[in-house]
């Protein structure tokens, strides 16, 4: 039975009818709190049932006693005594409401019962009347507390959600007591379940230092002087897993001291992972871990600042991997990745301070050294140990760095002039040979543009068809015949011919040493070609190859095309290569090249021997047809008997095993003679013939041989 239907009720039952209706309602809907009904039997009064309401105020039941009039009784039921219960003797029933007051006021404070004073009908009738109006009050008073308890139960269930879902939890401090009140969610964010509240010292210990301390104080100084303070601090839960928590507190002061001290703890730990992803992402490179560049110029900003103030020196070094972009080309971006990583791993160990600055160049930093001189051989010592082997299908491929340096110290020590300088130096490293540091030095800087002024000029050349081949003529010693040329590439702008001499750096960036290549190449092919339809029976044709060139996939396709366009045989050809094209490669790379050339049909010669560390061992390694004494060895052949001895050693090895022996450089009559006497085989150089343009040559070999024959 609902509430709308006791108000029809009261018009058609007895008083008895009523109050059982009401008393059924209450026990199955829980609409009252408190509730009592006394039925009287005529043997006294009877207690009856009990349920829930939300009782009338005092001021109500007085105001209901008024309405009443003297032929209703009104009393507290507490004092229905035996005498009381003689004044409702004649009542059909009674009732009781009751509901002790609280802190709020929502509760009524009343203990009344109500009867009928006389048995008669008008009475009767002020009592349903009285009723009536009562149940629609009555009835006003529940929805009103259903609405609002439903409301509450709605903000209670959405705070709740709130804290779940946000990871937020609410937590207060007594100041006085100090006594401290979690909500349920920080229970759960210190991973112990709801129950004792803990004291101040003891959440405290969640917090490890030094957030324990600065939260302790943000604490107390929210206590003492109403600072509010929010900050994000670790927090080691009791099962032993770090978190990250926002906290913040508040306060509503009162003079000096706060009132009370309250606020919230925020799980941000998914949050701070993400910025601490996105920080990394900014400021480390993703292959390798290493700090990037931009990462690494900080830190050395921050190492800088330490040799100012301590007086110390350091050294910045920027160092780059030998042939890294061969060891892509030929074994693939994969395994040029592992090597990466693995220079990483040899780079962290050896320093804390590093960092990945490029595709192929580690920075790194070392401090603390007393002199200039110890912080430069703490740098030589750092690059000589990132030498290592690295393991590829049951290969072992050589990997070595070459670096450059800058001294840090009190005097000078601007973190973007220091990188800067390192960068530099590593440029001139590279261009005096691998595996070695150089220092910064201010004349660096001067090379430098001078090297970007070369560069410049020769990408000019090479647009306007500027870059042509000379021809050096190689003579057999035996004989005087021309028997090769060497191809020398020439630099032709405004008018200037420019010798290789004079644009080498050209020749140690990549790009241009393969279009250089390419150009003199092409223009050699052609003019031997040409020698054949005149008639005349070209050299043999030595070329030069950088060390960029030789392992490039397409070189030796390329070549043996460019030959056969011209209708040049392989066997003519000789291609020339330096110890730096062995030195800091994979030897296995280098024979498979080699090989290839040599599958072609051509031959190969060692350039400048006898400079290099290993070049005998190198006679023994590979396929060479002819090695060329380097020039030094020459100019001082007359002079100095440890220079004869090496020639002789030269000429005696390479006969035992049948490799032709060449001497370039030859510049006077005596050196001719000296290298006839013991027993090269061909010669070069100003006192033969000097290089000449492809016209000049063309004269040169229709005149025959140019040098009187005979080993003498």
């Amino acid at each position: 039975m609902l509430l709308r239907d006791l108000i029809a009720t009261v018009a058609r039952s007895s008083l008895s009818e009523l109050l059982d209706s009401i008393c059924d309602l209450a026990a199955n809907r829980h609409a009252f709190r408190g509730v009592s009904i006394a039925l009287n039997s005529g043997e006294g009064l009877v207690q009856g049932h009990s349920a829930h309401f939300r009782a009338y105020s005092p001021t109500d039941w007085h105001s209901l006693h008024e309405r009443l009039g003297p032929h209703v009784a009104l009393a507290p039921v507490h004092r229905v005594d035996d005498q009381i219960a003689v004044r409702f003797a004649a009542a059909e029933a009674a009732m009781t409401l009751h509901a002790e007051p609280d802190a709020t006021g929502t509760g009524g404070a009343a203990l009344m019962a109500i009867g009928l004073a006389l048995p008669v009908q008008g009475a009767r009738d002020t009592v349903v009347q009285t009723l009536s109006g009562l149940l629609r009050g009555l009835k006003g008073h529940v929805q009103d507390h259903f609405a609002s308890q439903a409301a509450l139960a709605r903000l209670r269930h959405m705070l709740t959600t709130v804290e779940t879902l946000a990871r937020v939890g609410v937590w207060e401090v007594d100041p006085t007591s100090h006594r401290l009140h979690w909500s349920d969610e920080i229970y759960r964010l210190h991973g112990v379940a709801p129950g004792r509240e803990p004291d101040v010292e003891t959440a405290l210990g969640f917090y490890p230092e030094p957030a324990r301390t600065a939260l302790r104080g943000h604490l107390e100084r929210l206590l003492e002087h109403g600072e509010s303070f929010d900050l994000t601090v670790p927090i080691d839960r009791a099962d032993g897993e770090r978190r990250v928590v926002r906290a913040i507190g508040a306060s509503d002061p009162a003079g000096r001291r706060a009132r009370s001290a309250f606020g919230v703890f925020q799980d941000v730990t998914s949050q701070a992972r993400r910025e601490e992803d996105l920080w990394r992402a900014a400021n480390h490179d993703p292959l390798t871990g290493l700090p990037n560049r931009r990462a690494f110029a900080d830190r050395l900003a921050a190492a800088c600042v330490q040799a100012r103030s301590s007086g110390t020196f350091g050294v910045a070094i920027i160092a780059d991997l030998d042939s890294f972009k061969v060891i892509n080309d030929v074994h693939g971006h994969d395994i040029g990745d592992r090597v990466l990583v693995a220079m990483a791993e040899r780079i962290g160990a050896a320093v804390p301070l590093a960092g990945r600055v490029g595709g192929d160049e580690f920075g790194l930093v070392a401090t603390g050294f007393a002199t200039r001189r110890e912080a430069q051989e703490a740098a030589r010592r750092l690059i000589g140990d990132l030498a290592f082997d690295f393991s590829h299908d049951a290969r072992q491929v050589p990997i070595t760095a070459t670096a450059g340096a800058c001294v840090m110290c009190a005097n000078a020590c601007d973190s973007a002039e220091v990188l800067r300088s390192a960068d530099i130096a590593l440029m001139h490293a590279k261009r005096r040979g691998r595996r070695e540091v150089a220092f910064y030095e201010a004349r660096f800087g001067d090379e430098l543009i001078r090297r970007d002024q070369t560069l410049t000029r020769m990408r000019a050349a090479l647009a306007r068809g500027g870059v042509v081949p000379y021809y050096q003529p190689q003579v057999d010693v035996a004989s005087g015949a021309v028997i090769g040329v060497e191809v020398l590439a020439r630099q032709v702008l405004d008018g200037k011919v420019t010798a290789a001499a004079d644009f080498e750096d050209a020749f140690a960036d990549g790009a241009l040493a393969v279009s250089i290549g390419r150009v003199v190449l092409g223009a050699a092919c052609r003019d031997l070609g040409q020698l054949r339809r005149q008639g005349i029976l070209p050299p043999r044709l030595s070329i030069n190859v950088a060390p960029m060139e030789i392992c490039y996939p397409d070189y030796t396709r390329n070549l043996l095309a460019q030959l056969e366009a011209h209708g040049i045989p392989p066997s003519d050809v000789l291609v020339e290569i330096t110890e730096d094209v062995l030195l800091g490669r994979d030897q296995e790379e280098v024979h498979e090249a080699l090989d290839e050339l040599a599958h072609g049909g051509l031959r190969v010669a060692f350039d400048d021997f006898g400079t290099g560390y290993a070049s005998l061992i190198h006679l023994a390694s590979y396929p060479v047809h002819q090695v060329k004494i380097d020039k030094r060895f020459i100019a001082e052949i007359v002079t100095d008997p440890v220079s004869q001895a090496v020639v002789r050693g030269v000429v005696e090895v390479s006969r035992a095993r049948a490799i032709e022996v060449a001497a370039e450089g030859v510049e006077t009559a005596r050196q001719l003679a000296m290298l006839r006497a013991i027993g090269c085989d061909v010669v070069q150089g100003y006192h033969i013939a000097r290089p000449m343009p492809f016209e000049a040559l063309a004269a040169l070999l229709a005149n025959g041989p140019i040098l009187g024959g005979g080993r003498g």
